[in-house]
């Protein structure tokens, strides 16, 4: 009886555990993407994020290994499917052949699939729509699947758990059709992204809980500068932020990388909180605001993270509070009494 329930359930004890052959993650791109996972690529507009993954998806394709931002291996040559319902064929046919020519390699064309503007949408729970996209899925057998972009793909509200884990459960049971992994491109909060503190995935924060990794592509001072971070990693070894550039020259679009950037020094919630509340109403050029809009705005800190960091900027004098439940930004003040 006590071996049907566990073949049942799939119980297992911890002396079987412990003296099982499990392989370590299999990486198709190193630190990145493994096998079976779901990674995230996250920015705000014009980060990059479906150039980067357009010129990833074609060093994994090419005949030899490769490697991504001069620092992780390319397993190579692997098969990409690229759902783009961001772009268009034209654009991306474009963005394809400067990408080719800035790279001058041995290209597998017929192992890089697109398919543009479909219906598709992985939160959906009709049987018929999910047949045809395990028909699709059997039929490239892809290593990699690539998502252009997350709301694109998504009919219910971003920001409710229960529409966000249906996405995750699609994903998982028809990835295992052929082992595929998911590359899901998506925007971040209006705020900004804030690598240094963690996550900031626009939406329901099951959208980070369901991905084996997350990573940050952001906007650097320089024009056609971006810089790649890590944000949550399951598997993979942590490493410093990578600044690259797009140069467009006559060869083509180069991605050149320019080394690492090194972190800030560690810094507490509550100051993270009164940091990312600053940005927010300096970037918002908003005058005076109610607790509320803050906790709405950046609810990832927590309440309490939020309330120290209100209570932070007064101290620094950024903010007065003469009000319960409302501030006001102290150099506005200023400048109206005077």
């Amino acid at each position: 009886m006590t071996e049907i329930v566990e073949k049942k359930f799939n119980i297992i004890g911890a002396k079987e555990l412990l003296n099982s052959d499990l392989p370590e993650p299999a990486w198709l791109v190193e630190n990145i993407i493994s096998e079976e996972g779901v990674v995230f690529f996250a920015g705000e507009p014009s980060a990059f994020k479906s150039f980067i993954a357009l010129f990833l998806a074609i060093l994994t394709t090419i005949k030899s290994d490769s490697l991504f931002l001069n620092k992780f291996k390319t397993k190579s040559p692997l098969k990409i499917l690229i759902f783009d319902n961001e772009n268009g064929d034209r654009r991306v046919k474009k963005r394809l052949k400067m990408l080719l020519n800035g790279l001058n390699s041995e290209f597998r064309e017929e192992n890089l699939y697109f398919l543009f503007d479909s219906n598709i949408k992985l939160d959906s729970q009709n049987t018929a729509k999910r047949k045809i996209l395990e028909d699709i899925i059997s039929y490239i057998k892809p290593d990699i699947i690539i998502i252009d972009s997350m709301a694109r793909f998504f009919e219910g509200d971003e920001n409710n758990s229960k529409d966000v884990r249906k996405i995750y459960d699609t994903i998982k049971a028809v990835g295992k059709i052929h082992k595929s992994a998911w590359l899901m491109l998506h925007h971040t909060r209006k705020t900004g992204t804030r690598t240094k503190h963690g996550v900031d995935i626009r939406g329901s924060g099951d959208f980070s809980a369901m991905a084996d990794g997350v990573f940050m592509l952001n906007k650097a001072t320089n024009n056609n500068e971006f810089i790649f971070s890590l944000a949550k990693s399951r598997d993979g070894q942590f490493f410093n932020p990578i600044k690259f550039q797009a140069v467009n020259s006559e060869d083509g679009l180069i991605i050149q990388d320019l080394g690492e950037v090194k972190l800030k020094q560690a810094i507490t919630a509550n100051e993270a909180a009164a940091e990312d509340i600053q940005e927010w109403f300096e970037k918002e050029n908003i005058i005076s605001f109610k607790t509320k809009q803050v906790k709405d705005c950046l609810n990832e800190h927590g309440n309490n993270a939020i309330s120290d960091g209100l209570q932070l900027l007064c101290t620094k004098g950024i903010l007065e509070n003469k009000k319960r439940g409302f501030w006001k930004i102290k150099k506005y003040q200023e400048k109206l009494n005077s």
